[in-house]
């Protein structure tokens, strides 16, 4: 589950369960089943006309679904080459989404509502800068660093700090950051710091190795 990326979710189980979560309706989650399975034997442009072939309802009832399912952030329409296809792209990251954060949820890190608030700041803020959904892991090693005290302007600081050096930003990078950060306020303020890369809890020991992968 930490090292979860898209390709590795059993993402039709993980609809068909939470679809009603998700925000979408049995007609939504049998259309875009359709599509998925379309879309694995060629990638197109999926039409309401293409639709009507495999499924019962009438073409303009799949050519209003189509638009809800476009307007709701499920389907796209991506280029390739100079032909235009749709992608269901958009629903896998909704999924993984949906699944990083009820791993979050049942994690063993308490905390209360101010930093819940602060927490989904901070992913959403992470998102948006880094352009992808997050994983599972990134999501908890956010709420480790609220729930420590690590307060939401230093984590979004060495963020930014972090992305203008590099192309390639990491957790690992990130974590190194903060506790740097972190040492030099000790240091200033009580001439010695507690702030140790040396003290890992699991956690760390799992973003260094992912990180050093990530390095070759």
């Amino acid at each position: 589950m930490v090292n979860m990326k898209i390709q590795s979710l059993d993402y039709r189980f993980v609809l068909v369960d939470a679809y009603k979560a998700l925000g979408l309706n049995e007609m939504d989650l049998a259309v875009l089943l359709v599509c998925d399975n379309i879309l694995k034997e060629q990638p197109m442009l999926i039409t309401a006309d293409v639709l009507a072939l495999k499924m019962t309802y009438d073409v303009k009832t799949l050519d209003e679904e189509l638009v809800t399912l476009l307007n709701k952030g499920y389907l796209s329409y991506d280029s390739k080459g100079k032909t235009i296809i749709t992608s269901i792209q958009p629903t896998l990251e909704k999924i993984a989404s949906y699944v990083a954060r009820q791993f979050i949820k049942e994690s063993k890190i308490t905390i209360d509502e101010e930093k819940e608030k602060a927490i989904e700041n901070i992913y959403s803020k992470f998102e948006s800068s880094l352009g992808r959904t997050l994983a599972p892991l990134e999501f908890e090693k956010i709420k480790e660093w609220v729930s420590q005290g690590v307060s939401e302007e230093l984590i979004l600081l060495c963020l930014d700090e972090c992305k203008a050096k590099s192309s390639k930003v990491t957790l690992r990078a990130i974590d190194r950051l903060i506790i740097k950060k972190l040492s030099e306020k000790d240091i200033a303020k009580e001439g010695y710091s507690s702030a140790s890369s040396t003290w890992k809890t699991p956690l760390d020991k799992t973003i260094d190795m992912l990180g050093k992968k990530d390095d070759k």
